[in-house]
């Protein structure tokens, strides 16, 4: 199963087209909105991977900061059997 904290990223690097996709400016979730959606995921019997699917996780790293806080408080709340695994290229 695959969730997506971000989208966007403010670089131009030649060899990505994510701007063409998701453009230049970065949005996040907030860490709640994605604590919801694993906590739907869990509530509905998912037991398997989750992966972390942004293409730019560490674009804003203040937020990924507080993010991954709150994804610590959450597995230590509700020992979910689920794994975290970043997309791997």
């Amino acid at each position: 199963m695959s969730v997506q904290f971000s989208r966007g990223c403010p670089f131009d690097c030649e060899f990505c087209d994510i701007i063409v996709m998701n453009g230049r400016t970065p949005r996040t979730k907030t860490p709640a909105q994605l604590i919801a959606e694993l906590d739907a995921l869990r509530l509905r019997g998912w037991k398997d991977m989750v992966f972390i699917v942004d293409d730019n996780f560490i674009g804003n790293k203040t937020r990924t900061k507080v993010l991954l806080h709150a994804l610590i408080e959450w597995r230590q709340r509700t020992r979910p059997k689920s794994a975290f695994s970043p997309r791997l290229p």
